[in-house]
């Protein structure tokens, strides 16, 4: 399998190739295809991106948002992948002329009162349900829910469910879905991308895998499996940051092997490193 190796001087050089990455990566999507199916990345490193993606114009109600993996928290915890790509979300949401409930109520006058309470329907949300006062069951009025949770082009690893429901209802989601045309990862200084760790072996195995022993917190995770990962036309890893040096030294020598190194789509992984990586002597 071939990896391409993508250098850049600069920060906004960087940004500016990840973000001609996914335009490239969209348009052969929906010119072949008509629909857009990408595969968000966690952590830190990729928040300026889909922040920057949320400014641009793209052709949102084509788009169909994964995730790579998601920590086992409440929906709403700061440290929820769906909660860092939240700008991107709710730019794609808002597309669909789905409004923020906080600024329906807000527009109502009546911030203080849940929307249900006012007679005013809104989505339904896979989940939310739970969430619902006694007062609201049995009105036909469907619950408010997070602006992000749209139906078909949204799809959040349900975390808080616990790793083994979140991950069969993942698993679920991705039935009869195809390869992706994107998948976005990061890297780790272990080597591990998405919440696939060390130790991790790939074999054959479910789309979406229960994680339970993480070597950070939470220990507790959901991850699509590297087999499901590879299912895809383009993988884009975004690294940064000068202590994945020996993950990097390891994934160009080949020993040993780390997580990372499972992704292998036929058509080989890119992987755009930032400036830090980019300086001769520190690449490996």
């Amino acid at each position: 399998m071939q990896t391409r190796w993508h250098f850049s001087d600069s920060d906004s050089a960087w940004l500016s190739a990840a973000l001609a990455f996914v335009a490239r990566a969209e348009q052969a999507a929906l010119t072949a295809r008509g629909e857009f199916h990408i595969v968000l990345a966690g952590g830190n490193t990729p928040r300026m991106v889909y922040e920057a993606l949320a400014r641009e114009t793209h052709d949102w109600l084509r788009w169909r948002v994964w995730f790579g993996d998601e920590r086992c928290l409440p929906a709403d915890h700061p440290e929820r992948n769906s909660v860092m790509a939240r700008a991107l979300l709710e730019r794609i949401s808002a597309a669909s002329g789905n409004p923020h409930p906080a600024d329906m109520n807000e527009a109502a006058g009546e911030r203080g009162f849940p929307l249900y309470q006012r007679g005013i329907e809104v989505p339904k949300g896979r989940g939310f349900i739970r969430d619902l006062p006694t007062s609201a069951a049995g009105t036909g009025i469907n619950p408010p829910r997070p602006p992000f949770d749209k139906g078909e082009s949204i799809h959040t690893i349900p975390g808080e469910l616990g790793p083994v429901k979140a991950a069969a209802a993942y698993a679920d989601d991705l039935v009869g879905v195809g390869d992706f045309d994107l998948v976005i990862l990061g890297l780790g200084e272990d080597g591990h991308t998405a919440s696939l760790f060390p130790g991790y072996v790939p074999k054959p195995e479910a789309d979406a895998l229960a994680v339970f022993d993480a070597p950070k917190p939470p220990p507790e995770r959901v991850s699509l499996s590297a087999s499901r990962l590879s299912r895809a036309r383009h993988v884009l890893f975004l690294v940064s940051g000068l202590g994945k040096r020996e993950a990097l030294r390891h994934w160009r020598a080949g020993t040993p092997p780390i997580p990372a190194a499972t992704i292998q789509p036929e058509a080989g992984v890119d992987v755009l490193l930032a400036p830090d990586l980019s300086v001769p002597g520190v690449f490996p």
